[in-house]
């Protein structure tokens, strides 16, 4: 007989903390998010951006930039909710000084979970860094050869 593998999206709202501690003395920032939207067979990739220029999020949905009006994280607000989150990424800050070092980290959220991060959405459409500067600047910092 002919086996007939099913898939299905996991539908569950899941926290997204903008900052973690890791251990309690280490700290990293949430900047970018992608989000899988829609279902497993129709769906599609929507990457939210935090540039470093301008400390603003940006949508990257497709062709097209879209500047988030709101900020994902209210005043005071450690905790943003989403159905969609697929993929976290967090930055290192230096231990003492507040500064980012150019590490990263990524944390895999629920796999196939649905309909988030996007509910508020700004109409600006900005020029901004692509998305692969982030990738082509971890790259980089796979490369450098690991000191003895």
């Amino acid at each position: 007989g002919h086996l007939h593998k099913s898939f299905s999206k996991i539908n569950r709202c899941v926290d997204i903390p903008y900052i973690l501690k890791i251990p309690e003395n280490q700290t990293y920032k949430l900047y970018a998010a992608i989000d899988h939207v829609d279902d497993l067979g129709n769906g599609h990739y929507v990457a939210t951006i935090k540039s470093q220029d301008d400390e603003r999020w940006y949508i990257f949905n497709d062709t097209k930039v879209t500047l988030l009006e709101c900020s994902l994280f209210q005043d005071n607000v450690n905790i943003s909710r989403s159905d969609d989150a697929y993929l976290l990424f967090y930055r290192k800050e230096a231990a003492d000084t507040g500064t980012e070092e150019p590490m990263e980290v990524c944390t895999y959220e629920d796999l196939f979970a649905t309909s988030g991060m996007h509910a508020q959405k700004g109409e600006n459409t900005a020029n901004v860094r692509s998305g692969s500067d982030v990738i082509h600047q971890r790259k980089q910092l796979e490369k450098k050869p690991k000191h003895e």
